[in-house]
C-alpha cells in the first residue's frame, strides 16, 4: 500500500514538473483565466449591502473563518490600494496578498492577487433587483502559481475555495438581512 501511494505521489510531481513550462505567468492577460461565478439574492438595497463588503467591522461579522489569518499591511480603510494579506492555517502556510483595484460605490469591488500562491481577480458585483433586493455576484478569475500549487489547487483547493465562498455568500445574506430588518423595524 505504501508503494502505491509513493508511486501516485511521484506521478503527481512528474506531472506537476511538466506543467512548469506550460503554467502561465502573471504577465498573461486576465481573460486567459477561466472565470467562475456564484451569486445570491439579498433582501436589502445595494446601498445597505455594499458596506458589508468593504468595512472591516462589517466584514468581520460574516467572515468568521478560523482557518485563515488576515492582516492589512496598508491599513483597514476601504480604498483603492488597500492590501489584504491572507495566510492559511495549515502546515505549509500558503499565503496570498490581494489589493483593491476598483471601488464603485454600491456596485462593485475588484481585488487583484498581487503576490503569493494565486493570481487573478476577486470581484463582488451588486445588481439591484428593485428597491429592496440585490443580487450579490461573486466572480473569480484565479489560477495557482507554480506546478506544486497547481496540483494542490486542482486536487483540493478549487473545490474547498468554492465551498467557502458559497458559505460566505450565505453568511453575508444572513447578516445583512438581519441588520436591514432590524433597521427598518426601528424606523
Amino acid at each position: 500500500m505504501r508503494k502505491f501511494f509513493l508511486l501516485i505521489l511521484c506521478g503527481i510531481f512528474i506531472w506537476a514538473s511538466s506543467l512548469s513550462a506550460e503554467t502561465p505567468t502573471s504577465n498573461d492577460t486576465e481573460n486567459e483565466i477561466k472565470a467562475y461565478r456564484l451569486d445570491i439574492v439579498v433582501d436589502a438595497p445595494a446601498s445597505f449591502l455594499y458596506p458589508y463588503l468593504i468595512y472591516e467591522d462589517k466584514v468581520s461579522r460574516w467572515n468568521k473563518d478560523e482557518s485563515v489569518e488576515v492582516s492589512f499591511p496598508r491599513g483597514i480603510e476601504p480604498r483603492i490600494g488597500k492590501q489584504i494579506h491572507v495566510s492559511m492555517k495549515v502546515p505549509t502556510h500558503p499565503w496570498m496578498l490581494m489589493e483593491i483595484i476598483k471601488l464603485d460605490t454600491n456596485r462593485e469591488v475588484v481585488t487583484r492577487f498581487v503576490d503569493g500562491v494565486l493570481e487573478g481577480t476577486f470581484v463582488y458585483l451588486l445588481e439591484p433587483l428593485g428597491a429592496e433586493r440585490t443580487r450579490l455576484v461573486h466572480v473569480m478569475r484565479i489560477r495557482p502559481v507554480g506546478p506544486v500549487v497547481t496540483v494542490v489547487w486542482e486536487v483540493y483547493g478549487k473545490r474547498m475555495h468554492r465551498e467557502k465562498m458559497k458559505n460566505f455568500l450565505k453568511n453575508i445574506k444572513r447578516v445583512v438581512e438581519e441588520d436591514y430588518r432590524r433597521q427598518t423595524a426601528e424606523e
